[in-house]
């Protein structure tokens, strides 16, 4: 799950087709755990990451200030020389000069990384990154399938509360675009909101028609309609075989019987349901039971075979 993790975090952070031409770009773990999503009403694997952003190069002469910005900055104009790392670390005064060249031109205090990214003669080169405390990424699974459920991008909300923010007819048409949702998604809330000096859009659309049902969630960047939080609860449409009027009645029956078994002659049984069953997809009749003792359980009727379980409604996104 992890490799999933760092996969999907490059792809979110762009690093795919510049990992090779800028130095410095490591993901780093922080925490991994199993939670239970409200949203999903299931448990979920939820990765939380941190990366180091980039901020330029320092050019560091051996006499003199080193200057910072460099000009010319030699990732839009590298030297003849291929850059390279060398594993030596930096000397300390290459470090005090390229600090001394910082100061003033970065505004936050935020932790500060540098290293060496070529050297030429008389000439030190070295790149420097930074670490805000919103360079965080939280992603969420399902423990199951690996499937994509859920990301949390915090950095996506920077410059949300600059100028006016934008209309809700442009922030709906943007996020359908970014998350690629079908044209069955119909949108059933929409909400301007603030956190914090954050200003954010929240959406929710509803899917109900075409191959898939659920629901998806998204938070929005105000001021440039990037996605900051992105929630999807999918499942795959029932196949239509499973609506015969004659196996609804039998299905019925069968659900009623094991129940009464199961629990008792007053047990609660909610409203028949089509669903799938199982990695193969199998149409199914399923109802929720209410169990005084083991809380709610689901109960399937398959192929003439009744099986019960957990509750779980848990649904992603390849």
């Amino acid at each position: 799950m992890r490799r999933k993790a760092i996969k999907w975090a490059r792809e979110i952070l762009g690093w795919e087709s510049a990992c090779a031409r800028i130095p410095g770009q490591e993901l780093e773990i922080e925490k991994e755990r199993l939670i239970h999503s409200k949203f999903h009403s299931a448990q979920v694997y939820r990765v939380e990451l941190s990366f180091w952003e980039p901020i330029g190069v320092a050019k560091v002469p051996t006499k003199g200030r080193a200057s910072y910005p460099a000009d010319p900055d030699p990732w839009v104009n590298p030297p003849p020389p291929r850059p390279h790392r060398p594993k030596e670390p930096l000397d300390p005064r290459v470090i005090q000069k390229v600090t001394d060249a910082l100061v003033g031109k970065v505004k936050e205090a935020v932790p500060i990384r540098c290293g060496t990214w070529h050297i030429d003669e008389g000439v030190v080169w070295v790149w420097v990154d930074r670490q805000p405390s919103d360079a965080r990424i939280t992603l969420e699974f399902d423990p199951r399938t690996g499937g994509r459920l859920g990301a949390f991008l915090p950095f996506r909300a920077r410059g949300s509360d600059r100028c006016a923010a934008l209309s809700r007819p442009r922030v709906i048409q943007d996020a359908r675009r970014r998350l690629a949702l079908p044209e069955e998604a119909c949108q059933v809330y929409t909400r301007l909101c603030r956190r914090g000096n954050k200003r954010l859009w929240r959406i929710r659309w509803r899917i109900g028609k075409g191959e898939w049902r659920g629901e998806v969630r998204a938070v929005v960047n105000a001021r440039t309609s990037e996605i900051v939080e992105e929630e999807v609860r999918l499942w795959p449409r029932p196949e239509t075989s499973v609506g015969l009027p004659g196996e609804r009645g039998v299905a019925e029956r069968a659900i009623r019987r094991f129940a009464r078994r199961f629990v008792g002659r007053k047990v609660r049984i909610g409203p028949l349901v089509p669903g799938v069953v199982g990695e193969e997809r199998k149409p199914c009749w399923l109802a929720v039971v209410a169990c005084p003792r083991q809380g709610n359980r689901r109960i399937t009727y398959c192929d003439g075979q009744v099986s019960v379980g957990p509750v779980q409604g848990i649904g992603q996104r390849a």
